[in-house]
C-alpha cells in the first residue's frame, strides 16, 4: 500500500490503496473544485512524482496558466497514487 507523506509544520503519513485518488486525503489537504480549474489543491511533489498518474491536458493547461507547469507541481485532485509520495501543499 503506497505511503503518502505530507510535509508541513508537522509531517503526516497516510497509507492509501494503490490507484487511489489524493482526494481521499480531503481531511488533510485543501481541495476546491476537484476539476483542475481552481488551483486550491496545488501541491509541490518532493519525491515520488513517478508514482503518480500521468498529467492530463486539463491539469497541464491550468498549471501553465498559473505559471507553475515546469516545476515539481501537481493538482492533488488530478492525481492517483501508485507508490510512495512525499508532497507539500502550496
Amino acid at each position: 500500500m503506497p505511503s503518502i507523506t505530507i510535509i508541513g509544520e508537522d509531517e503526516k503519513k497516510f497509507d492509501l490503496p494503490k490507484g487511489s485518488s489524493l482526494t481521499e486525503l480531503d481531511h488533510v489537504l485543501i481541495f476546491g473544485c476537484r476539476m483542475a480549474a481552481c488551483g486550491a489543491c496545488a501541491v509541490e511533489i518532493i519525491s515520488g512524482a513517478n508514482h503518480l498518474s500521468a498529467m492530463q491536458i486539463e491539469e497541464r493547461k491550468f498549471l501553465e496558466d498559473i505559471g507553475i507547469a515546469n516545476g515539481p507541481y501537481r493538482l492533488a485532485c488530478q492525481c492517483k497514487v501508485f507508490g510512495d509520495v512525499s508532497l507539500k501543499q502550496c
